[in-house]
């Protein structure tokens, strides 16, 4: 986990130092300086949340909560999407490979797992 929030942290740093080098900076170039600040400091926030709320659930509020910040506007697919994306994700696993899941803390504390 460490290391994946070092290399995010790398990348964010290289694409804003890019940024910055381009020669003719615009409002489209600080729209996309804003976007990749919004995604990388989500991103983050989701490495760092997984092991105190779980994967499924964190994947369920971070997919529609950065696609809305991104600019993303339908509701349907906002809140279907992730719910599609974890179900398959569960089946997959769960179900057809049939490996065993990590526990949901944030479950496990309602008392439903």
């Amino acid at each position: 986990m460490l290391l994946a929030l070092l290399l995010s942290l790398i990348w964010a740093l290289q694409s804003v130092l890019w940024l910055r080098k381009s020669e003719s900076e615009s409002t489209a170039d600080s729209a996309s300086l804003s976007r990749i600040a919004v995604f990388t400091g989500a991103s983050l926030a989701y490495v760092v949340t997984i092991p105190f709320i779980g994967y499924f659930t964190t994947t369920l509020v971070f997919i529609p909560a950065v696609s809305s910040a991104l600019g993303y506007r339908k509701l349907r697919i906002l809140l279907g999407a992730p719910i599609i994306f974890v179900l398959a994700l569960y089946i997959l696993f769960s179900l057809i490979l049939q490996v065993q899941l990590p526990d949901e803390p944030l479950l496990q504390l309602i008392g439903i797992r």
